[in-house]
């Protein structure tokens, strides 16, 4: 795919759409919508109805007229958006329901790598949410090289 852009919806593992977790804690919903801009507008609520919804009221307001959603887990727990550079193209995915912080992290580094046979320049995971829904800046860029891949072959 040349000069177009993707989004992806992962959601890892698909989650338990219960909102009440042991000992009557309220497990959070996460829900990321975007629009071509690639920025997601992410919330978190007591459900997945509402969380979907105020991430897509969020993206509205943020000047999208095609918003979609593009992750949805309940409980949350960690989530992240990743950036791919391919060769002439962008794709654009974010992954909620990672137990960790290292996990979600080895897991952007795995999708990363996946696209390696189709033009991989780089990714950039840039931001990351806590399970409580609080925003961290990742900026973790990860080049072919530093994947230990090989160099890229001119077209």
């Amino acid at each position: 795919m040349r000069g177009g852009v993707l989004a992806l919806v992962v959601a890892w593992p698909l989650a338990s759409v219960e909102a009440q977790g042991d000992g009557g804690q309220i497990r959070l919903a996460f829900a990321a919508a975007e629009t071509r801009s690639r920025v997601p507008q992410v919330c978190t609520s007591a459900t997945m109805q509402a969380a979907r919804e105020c991430a897509l009221d969020k993206c509205r307001a943020a000047g999208g007229t095609d918003c979609r959603v593009t992750a949805l887990c309940q409980p949350s727990q960690w989530a992240g958006s990743l950036n791919v550079t391919l060769q002439g193209s962008r794709v654009s995915l974010t992954m909620c329901g990672v137990p960790s912080r290292p996990g979600l992290i080895a897991r952007m580094k795995d999708v990363c790598r996946s696209y390696r046979t189709r033009g991989l320049e780089a990714c950039t995971l840039e931001s990351a949410w806590t399970p409580s829904g609080d925003e961290e800046r990742a900026n973790l860029r990860w080049s072919r090289q530093a994947l230990g891949l090989p160099r890229l072959q001119s077209r």
